[in-house]
């Protein structure tokens, strides 16, 4: 008994091939017609060269998302003192720090950005709307790449408009979960750490 993934895989190769091929034969047929009288074949070779190429493109952009729009891309620079197994990001519109993003959301690229990171794990940020609002690869200098993460609305104590944790230890981890904590709790863990 198969769960009907094959058929489905099936599909999904006869739409790409058909995406492919209808482009490419379209273009041909223009670049023949077009050049007929001079280079009627060359001209069919690169109408079938550009509408094979435009036809990738929708292939991809179709069934390979992750590809097209590939995930924005945050490194955390640590220290090797790091005293945590994960790290607390603050978004402060008054912080000093800022993440240093570069390239561009365009088909096949994104954004990525490496953040300096101090010993205590904690750093106030001008803006997260970056990592926020986007799918978002978080990995350490080190190579490792965040368990979890949880998205906080900070306590108004903090002065802060998010806050965003990042485990690097595997489930169950030795640090507390922020999400589980209640304001108060909350605002002394994170004062706490901000303190180190």
């Amino acid at each position: 008994m198969t769960d009907g993934m094959e058929g489905l895989a099936l599909a999904i190769l006869l739409a790409s091939i058909c995406i492919l091929l209808t482009p490419a034969l379209l273009f041909g047929g223009v670049g023949y017609f077009v050049l007929r009288k001079r280079a009627g074949i060359l001209g069919a070779a690169l109408g079938v060269a550009l509408g094979l190429g435009l036809g990738a493109l929708i292939v991809v952009a179709t069934f390979m998302e992750s590809t097209w729009n590939p995930p924005v891309e945050l490194t955390l620079d640590v220290p090797p003192d790091l005293r945590h197994r994960s790290v607390l990001l603050l978004e402060d519109p008054t912080a000093s720090a800022e993440i240093p993003w570069s390239g561009m959301e365009i088909p096949l690229s994104s954004p990525s950005a490496h953040l300096t990171i101090p010993a205590s794990g904690f750093l106030r940020v001008r803006s997260l709307e970056m990592v926020r609002t986007h799918d978002r690869v978080v990995r350490l200098s080190t190579g490792e790449t965040a368990w979890g993460m949880a998205f906080l609305n900070p306590p108004p104590g903090l002065g802060a408009t998010q806050l965003m944790y990042f485990d690097f230890v595997a489930y169950p981890s030795p640090e507390p979960d922020p999400s589980l904590m209640d304001s108060v709790a909350l605002e002394a863990w994170v004062r706490a750490r901000e303190a180190e």
